[in-house]
């Protein structure tokens, strides 16, 4: 029979349930804090003992951030095949680094060009509009 007391142990266990998933995204906040802060504080020390133009530096830095995106998980590896085609926003030195996202992880959609259609009709029975299941 529930006496509607609550123990010591419940508290226990709902306070270490409701702490996982905070626990979880500070680690995630941590990581991604980590990483980006060490790239960007070796960009300012680059800038702060005059080697930010050495193209041993850049190239250095470069290949340092795409490591970086690469290690933060496919949101930042993404980031990263965006700006790889922003010669507004990146240097051409940087965009060439980031051109290996693309290559390396190319596309995250399949094409249902690969498929045969009468697969993916007899899947949808008609009923779906075949033509939005399509890479356009």
């Amino acid at each position: 029979m529930d006496s509607g007391i609550t123990t010591l142990s419940d508290q226990r266990t709902a306070a270490s349930t409701h702490m996982q998933p905070v626990a979880v995204v500070q680690a995630r906040v941590a990581k991604i804090a980590t990483g980006l802060g060490t790239y960007f504080a070796c960009l300012a020390f680059d800038r702060l003992t005059g080697s930010e133009d050495n193209v041993d530096k850049v190239r250095q830095r470069a290949q340092q951030l795409r490591e970086t995106l690469t290690d933060l998980g496919p949101s930042f590896i993404k980031a990263g095949q965006v700006l790889a085609n922003r010669p507004d926003i990146v240097r051409e030195d940087y965009m060439n680094e980031l051109c290996t996202l693309q290559v390396s992880f190319g596309n995250s959609f399949i094409c249902s060009s690969e498929y045969d259609e009468s697969l993916l009709q007899s899947c949808y029975n008609g009923s779906e509009d075949i033509a939005a299941l399509w890479c356009l």
